[in-house]
């Protein structure tokens, strides 16, 4: 029995270190098994934090589109209603109305030949608070007082026009005589007054075609036509059909054209003035009227 203790013992010994490293190996498993459980844990945090993003984001995006959406469509609308209607360009062929929508009315006159009845007119105008266009020529300038007349006109907040230097039929003329008559006119009242005609003309006697025109531009000019006339030319005519011309086709944004030579025109002035403001139109400059 004494020769086996030390084999005994030896047996003990490793039995005893068996069961130690079994019991640490034991200890180790649940501290492996710990970590198991939490693995799920990071996934589905992700997930969750993706999830929510998507749902937040989508708010701003409906806010933004909805500014920009508001702001453009009242802008242009203010824009338009407020801005008043632009003038013709510089480029048109000619112009023988103003707006339409407005009861805006142009009286001019054009001092061709006679200057009989321009004081009377200037009287009614001044009397009556109107002003308006005038279309000058050479040939009343050179008469006696026609310069005064024009710039008494001028001073009293008239406008003028070119009319011509010898009021000859232009649909006649070359393109440098028409050019020479615009700037022989244009050249008399720089003269007579310091301003210039520019930028309106009246062809004499409403002559022109599109030779007629295009040189007219091209020498800086806006040929101005008309809406209707008062048909006062005629050596005939009366006060009252000059008064009937006026009133009967009045129209929103109308260029009438009358005389200063006839003095049945000046007779009839004052009733037309008065008839077509009770009517509701407003008597205006032509470059009031243009730019209207």
């Amino acid at each position: 029995m004494k020769n086996h203790r030390p084999l005994l013992l030896f047996l003990l010994c490793l039995l005893l270190l068996t069961a130690a490293c079994d019991s640490s190996a034991m200890r180790d498993l649940p501290v492996v098994s710990q970590f198991l459980p939490e693995t799920p844990t990071p996934t589905l945090l992700p997930t969750a934090t993706s999830t929510v993003t998507p749902t937040t984001e989508p708010t701003p995006t409906f806010t933004a589109t909805a500014s920009p959406t508001s702001t453009p469509t009242a802008v242009p609308t203010a824009t338009a209603t407020l801005a008043p209607p632009s003038p013709p360009p510089p480029s048109a062929a000619e112009i023988l109305r103003g707006n339409p929508e407005r009861p805006w009315i142009a009286l001019t006159f054009d001092a061709g030949a006679s200057i009989a009845a321009w004081p009377s007119i200037l009287e009614t105008l001044r009397e009556k608070d109107v002003h308006c266009t005038f279309f000058i020529t050479g040939i009343v300038l050179r008469q006696a007082g026609g310069a005064e007349l024009l710039r008494q006109a001028l001073a009293e907040g008239h406008e003028l026009g070119n009319h011509s230097d010898r009021h000859p039929m232009f649909t006649e003329l070359t393109d440098e005589q028409i050019a020479q008559e615009l700037a022989a006119l244009e050249g008399l009242v720089v003269e007579a007054t310091g301003r210039s005609t520019k930028p309106y003309f009246r062809p004499p006697s409403g002559n022109r075609d599109d030779q007629v025109l295009r040189v007219v531009h091209e020498n800086g000019y806006l040929n101005i036509y008309w809406t209707y006339h008062v048909c006062d030319w005629a050596g005939d005519s009366t006060a009252q059909q000059i008064y009937n011309y006026a009133v009967d086709d009045a129209c929103n944004g109308a260029i009438v054209v009358m005389h200063v030579g006839a003095q049945e025109t000046a007779d009839a002035l004052p009733a037309v003035i008065d008839e077509l403001r009770a009517r509701g139109y407003r008597l205006v400059t032509l470059s009031e009227l243009l730019a209207s």
